[in-house]
């Protein structure tokens, strides 16, 4: 049996949906904020459209140490309390709702990830142990629990996922299965109840002949809000420039469990770390010196990049200096302002034009990821 990996960021996900312009019978854009962690023990909820905190959630055990985002996008699952406990965050509520204790007497417990299950009744939980010895630690070798999530109990230990899932397996954008990607690249469909394949999507085949193999890329244009599609960007081999990557949108049917179309975009830009706004076809991306120094009067300088996520056609570019460890953070949902974070408390703030508009500044460092989510 060939080994099954992740659907990179994959069809859970992310996904992001362009606006129609001026269509009056179009429902409005939803509103959308930011939500990321900050130091020393907070979960933020930030509103880009006016560039102020909405909200400040307190921990319930001091600093996070990472957060899954349910596949409903409604809660967060923050590990705290020295990463031994997971507290639950209800958006709609905007505050901790639960908290989840892993730790064992006799033994340093590490949590190291959480997968959830489709349906969110149970938990995939990476944990690391190191026993206490009367004159020494002695480390274990990691283990994977299965959670009881209602229950507040491990069901059993596992040391690794049952192989047709893989290294990490994401549940599919309606929550009733999990999505994985073979080593062809195709989307394998797997029943959580018996972990079979009920479909596969296959990503991989030319569509005609001449064409060249394609991988999916990870970025979406429909940001989940359609559980039955997506539009995902691929890159592909040009069959004739054997030197060159093409790219483009790729739309996929979930219900019949196919690809449905193909547009092709031209000569790939070669960035990475897209950022797609979520109610307008803007997408953002960025390369180059992460703000780090250079030799001797070099400067490095990153790159910033703005697309037309209906034509894949560049629309502005510029390069900036930056902190060590600055990079792309997010974009507003209208595509109107570009934040580049990281490494500090602080938002760099562009506009539409990629010109400096001002410098968004923060009581805690900025920590982890910046999640662009519908309220």
């Amino acid at each position: 049996m060939k080994r099954v990996c992740c659907l990179a960021l994959s069809l859970l996900g992310v996904l992001v949906a362009p606006a129609r312009a001026q269509d009056a019978a179009a429902p409005a854009p939803k509103k959308s904020c930011f939500w990321f962690m900050s130091y020393p023990d907070f979960f933020v909820k930030f509103d880009p459209a006016t560039d102020q905190v909405e909200k400040k959630i307190k921990f319930r055990h001091g600093m996070p140490w990472g957060a899954t985002l349910s596949y409903d996008e409604q809660r967060f699952f923050v590990t705290t309390d020295r990463q031994t406990k997971i507290e639950v965050l209800d958006r709609a509520k905007g505050e901790i709702v639960d908290a989840h204790d892993f730790s064992e007497n006799g033994f340093i417990v590490r949590l190291r990830g959480i997968t959830e299950w489709p349906g969110g009744a149970k938990w995939f939980v990476r944990v690391e142990r190191v026993k206490r010895e009367l004159d020494r630690f002695s480390f274990e070798q990691p283990d994977i629990l299965v959670y009881d999530v209602a229950g507040k109990k491990i069901e059993k230990r596992i040391k690794r996922l049952p192989k047709v899932l893989g290294s990490n397996p994401r549940v599919s954008p309606d929550g009733k299965f999990w999505h994985v990607q073979n080593d062809d690249g195709d989307l394998v469909v797997i029943d959580p109840a018996t972990d079979k394949e009920v479909a596969k999507i296959d990503l991989h085949t030319p569509a005609y002949g001449g064409l060249g193999g394609i991988r999916v890329r990870g970025e979406d244009l429909l940001h989940g809000r359609d559980p039955k599609a997506a539009k995902l960007l691929y890159s592909m081999r040009d069959p004739v420039q054997k030197n060159r990557t093409l790219w483009g949108v790729l739309d996929v049917d979930f219900a019949k469990n196919e690809v449905v179309g193909m547009t092709e975009w031209g000569a790939d830009p070669g960035v990475w770390g897209m950022r797609l706004a979520k109610n307008a076809p803007v997408g953002v991306a960025s390369s180059g010196g992460f703000g780090g120094g250079g030799s001797g009067t070099e400067v490095r300088r990153q790159r910033l990049v703005t697309y037309d996520m209906t034509t894949g056609k560049r629309l502005r570019e510029t390069y900036e200096q930056f902190r060590p460890r600055q990079m792309l953070a997010a974009i507003a949902p209208d595509g109107s302002k570009i934040y580049v974070g990281g490494a500090g408390s602080d938002f760099e703030v562009f506009d539409a034009e990629l010109k400096k508009l001002k410098t968004v500044q923060f009581d805690g460092e900025i920590y982890g990821q910046i999640h662009v989510l519908d309220d």
